[in-house]
This record gives C-alpha cells, sequence and structure tokens, in this order.
C-alpha cells in the first residue's frame, strides 16, 4: 500500500496549497543553483527583504560600494534591463527611490547608480522604512554620489518641499527630514514649523495594474499559521512604534487598493497586521466582511 504523505498533510481540500508547496520546492533548488553559481547573496525566501546584502550594510559604506563598483551580476542585469527603458522613455527629473527593508538596499542602489549614468541630470531622492530606520544618523557622505537626497519618515511633505525647491520655489534651507551633501558634509535639512500631509489627504494606493494572476505565495511549511500580537509593537522589532497606536484613521474607509484588483480573495500580507493600529483591525475586519470580500490571510489578531 503507497501512503501519499502530501495526502495526508494536506488532506482532500486544498489541492491550491499543495501546488504552491511543490512549486516553492521547485524554486528552492533553482536559488540554490543561483547562489552557487551567480549571486551568492541571493534568496527569495519570506526573509529575502530582510537578507538580501544585509552584510554589506554598515556604519562603513565602503563593502555596499565595493560590489555596486562591480560589474552587475546576471540577476542584476535582469533587473537593469526593466528599469533602463522606463528611464529612457519617461526621462524625469526628479527619481524617487523607495527602500522598505534592508534587503533591498543593495537592488535601489543599483537602480540609483543606473540612473546616473542614463540620466546624469536627474535628481534622485531615496526614503522608505530602512532609510527612515537606519540612516536617521547618517553621517558617509560616499553615499552621496548616487543619491542627491535622502528622506526620512513620512515622505509626502518632504517631497512636496524637494519638489518646490527643485522648482526653484523653495530655497535648499527650506527642505523637510531630508538629507543632503553640502561641502563634503552631511548635513540634515528640517522645519519646524510644517506638520505631515492628514492621511485622509494623501490618497489610496492600488494593485490595478499588477498581474496578480502570475504570481502566488511561496509555501514552504504546509498549513502553516501565524498568530501576531497587536499591542502598539510592530512584531519585526523590539521596540514599540508610536506611530502605530498613535495613528490618525480617515474620515473614510477606503478600499481603493483592495477592489481595484477586482480578485474576490485578498491576502491579508503579515506586514499590514504588524504595522496597522490595534484599534483599526477589527473595524477593518468587519467592513471587510460587510462587503463580502473573503480574506486569504491566515494571520489572526490577537483579541
Amino acid at each position: 500500500m503507497r501512503i501519499d504523505l502530501l495526502e495526508l498533510t494536506f488532506g482532500e481540500l486544498v489541492l491550491q496549497d499543495r501546488a504552491k508547496y511543490l512549486a516553492t520546492l521547485f524554486l528552492d533548488d533553482l536559488l540554490e543553483v543561483i547562489r552557487t553559481t551567480i549571486d551568492r547573496d541571493f534568496t527569495l525566501t519570506e526573509d529575502a527583504i530582510w537578507k538580501y546584502g544585509r552584510e554589506l550594510i554598515g556604519p562603513d559604506f565602503g563593502p555596499l560600494a565595493a560590489k555596486l563598483a562591480r560589474e552587475p551580476s546576471l540577476i542584476d542585469q535582469e533587473l537593469l534591463d526593466l528599469w533602463t527603458p522606463i528611464l529612457e522613455e519617461h526621462r524625469p527629473d526628479l527619481v524617487g527611490l523607495t527602500v522598505p527593508f534592508p534587503g533591498t538596499c543593495y537592488g535601489t542602489l543599483r537602480l540609483a547608480k543606473t540612473v546616473r549614468a542614463v540620466l546624469p541630470k536627474a535628481k534622485v531622492a531615496l526614503g522608505g522604512g530602512f532609510a527612515s530606520g537606519y540612516l536617521r544618523d547618517l553621517d558617509e557622505p560616499t553615499v552621496f554620489e548616487l543619491l542627491d537626497y535622502v528622506v526620512l519618515d513620512d515622505g509626502e511633505r518632504p517631497l512636496e518641499c524637494l519638489i518646490e525647491h527643485l522648482q526653484g520655489r523653495r530655497p535648499r534651507s527650506g527642505l523637510h527630514w531630508t538629507w543632503v551633501r553640502e561641502d563634503g558634509w552631511v548635513v540634515y535639512k528640517v522645519r519646524e514649523d510644517l506638520t505631515d500631509i492628514p492621511q485622509a489627504d494623501i490618497g489610496t494606493p492600488t494593485y490595478a495594474e499588477l498581474p496578480l494572476d502570475r504570481y502566488f505565495l511561496l509555501m514552504r511549511l504546509p498549513n502553516t499559521s501565524a498568530r501576531l500580537q497587536m499591542d502598539m509593537r510592530c512584531t519585526s522589532s523590539p521596540w514599540s512604534t508610536a506611530a502605530i497606536g498613535t495613528s490618525a484613521p480617515s474620515a473614510t474607509p477606503r478600499w481603493t487598493m483592495c477592489a481595484a484588483t477586482t480578485r474576490r480573495r485578498w491576502h491579508w500580507p503579515s506586514s499590514v497586521w504588524n504595522a496597522s493600529p490595534p484599534r483599526l483591525a477589527a473595524p477593518a475586519s468587519t467592513s471587510w466582511t460587510r462587503r463580502s470580500y473573503p480574506s486569504g490571510s491566515r494571520n489572526h489578531p490577537r483579541r
């Protein structure tokens, strides 16, 4: 008698999970080949956003600069082959790059270097969670060989100030929450009289243009589930995050980002629950259920 271990694990009702698990095992084998022959830092695991090139990031910009100085790897070139035509088509005056996690820093700076080569006159601004968390005490002038501005925290107001500055409507001293290089020194620009733009006025992102039917969630462990704490702390960090606990909700609930995909199932990523204000979690879930959008999340906020 032949025993199907996968059937014992998954049962008969979750064929999609079984397919995702097998596809993930195949990708793991492929990734091992890439790490062995092309780029030892490359990874596609759930923690890739934290680990890719992480050891290159530190107080000394030298190791990361050394890797950026080398010829692009095959993986780098795949990325640049997508990036370069976009720059050549649109030819922007200002390029904003987001680095949400340490693992995305190397790739983002590789894109910034390409901007320097393709559009020498374009300005490059970097922001995101990595910048706000790791670059608050930036003192490395060398990084400004690739960047012109490093923006911290909520970027809407700083970007507004930066655009007005580039248009000649605001002096350089009027920049806000922004690192710049002046006379070889790294200088922080901040305006004490400015405040954040309210959440209700920011707008809503949308995934409508992404081919979501061509993606699937990696599944390394069968039938895994996780419980996330909702106690004004980010579960990926050991410290309390004030912005999570004090976030002011917008006056009108917005589901544009999800609804615009026209997909019946929506997966709530862990990061959504990690960094969402606890007081909004229950109303959001209730509103979502009322709209008959079944959620694909396996993360359950602790009551």
